[in-house]
C-alpha cells in the first residue's frame, strides 16, 4: 500500500484523514468511527456513499495500521510525523480556540492573547468581585469601593458605597434614640 495516497484514507463524510476508521458490512465503505455514528442517528442506517443498508459496522483495523505508519507532514509547522502520532504532536504554531472568545490564537500566543482578552474573568483589586475584564473598567469607575458614590436619601449626603451602610445605620439609631426620647414614660 505504500503508494497508495493519504487522500485514500479520507472520510467521506468530513472530508478528512480517518480518525478511527470503521467499514459498513456489505459494501465496505470506511468512515470515521464519530462520522458514521453521527450519521446513522440522524438518517438511519444506509451507507452515505451508495445507500446499502447497513448490516454491521466494525473498526477497520488494517486501515487504522496502515495510517498509523504514514509519514505525514504538520499543517502547521515543517516537521514530518508518523499519523499515529499527529495527536501527541506539540506544535506552538498551531491555532487553537480561545476558551473565553473563541478566537483563533496560536499556540505559543495563548498566555499573550489571555493577559489581553476582553472576555476573561479577573478579579477586581478594590472589592474582590469577579468580572469579565470588558466589565472591569466601569465596574471599577461607577460601583466599586472608594470611587462609587452614592447619595443618601435621608440626609442628601453624597457617600461611597463601602460606607453608606454605616451611614444608613447611623440614620437608623439617631431616629430610634429620638423616639425613644420623646415616647411617654
Amino acid at each position: 500500500m505504500a503508494s497508495d495516497s493519504i487522500l485514500d484514507y479520507s472520510c467521506n463524510i468530513c472530508y478528512q484523514r480517518f480518525s478511527s476508521p470503521h467499514q459498513l458490512i456489505p459494501c465496505g465503505h470506511v468512515f470515521c468511527s464519530n462520522c458514521i455514528h453521527q450519521w446513522m442517528m440522524a438518517s438511519g442506517t444506509t451507507c452515505p456513499t451508495c445507500r446499502a443498508i447497513i448490516e454491521y459496522c466494525f473498526p477497520d483495523m488494517r486501515i487504522q495500521r496502515e495510517l498509523s505508519n504514514t509519514i505525514v507532514k504538520c499543517l502547521y509547522c515543517p516537521e514530518n510525523i508518523a499519523y499515529g502520532q499527529l495527536s501527541k504532536h506539540f506544535c506552538e504554531k498551531k491555532e487553537i480556540a480561545c476558551t473565553y472568545c473563541s478566537q483563533s490564537v496560536q499556540y505559543k500566543n495563548m498566555s499573550i492573547h489571555l493577559e489581553e482578552c476582553p472576555d476573561v474573568v479577573v478579579q477586581c483589586k478594590e472589592c474582590g468581585l469577579n468580572f469579565e475584564r470588558k466589565f472591569m473598567e466601569s465596574h471599577i469607575n461607577k460601583y466599586c469601593g472608594n470611587k462609587a458614590l452614592t447619595t443618601c436619601a435621608l440626609c442628601g449626603e453624597t457617600v461611597s458605597i463601602t460606607v453608606f451602610q454605616r451611614h444608613y445605620e447611623h440614620h437608623i439609631r439617631r431616629r430610634s434614640t429620638v423616639l425613644t426620647k420623646n415616647l411617654p414614660e
